[in-house]
């Protein structure tokens, strides 16, 4: 249905739902609908998470955002959930080098 909206500014509807195989007042009802609440509560979700990931500079995970969200938020979220909606944002955590120190050792 994407797709189908993508392209109805080049090739008329009716010709689209025909090639796809979905009827005109499938795709308006589609086109039309009203989003669930957990739709609503997944862009919400997203917009905090987004704003987590930039105060941390892009260095947290799906994990200690998820800590913090729980923790600002007073609720429980899944692992699973933040990281879906991470992957759909394109957020990845920065993997930052641990850093070696070497120590010189004196008379050897």
């Amino acid at each position: 249905m994407e797709t189908l909206k993508a392209f109805s500014g080049q090739i008329s509807i009716s010709r689209l739902c025909l090639l796809a195989q979905v009827s005109r007042a499938g795709y308006y009802r589609w086109l039309n609908r009203k989003k669930s609440p957990k739709q609503r509560l997944d862009k919400q979700l997203m917009a905090l998470i987004k704003a987590i990931y930039n105060e941390r500079k892009g260095k947290w995970g799906y994990r200690r955002i998820k800590m913090e969200l729980n923790n600002r938020l007073g609720k429980h979220y899944n692992v699973k959930r933040i990281r879906r909606l991470m992957s759909l944002l394109g957020l990845r955590a920065v993997i930052r080098r641990p850093r070696h120190t070497c120590t010189i050792v004196k008379g050897t």
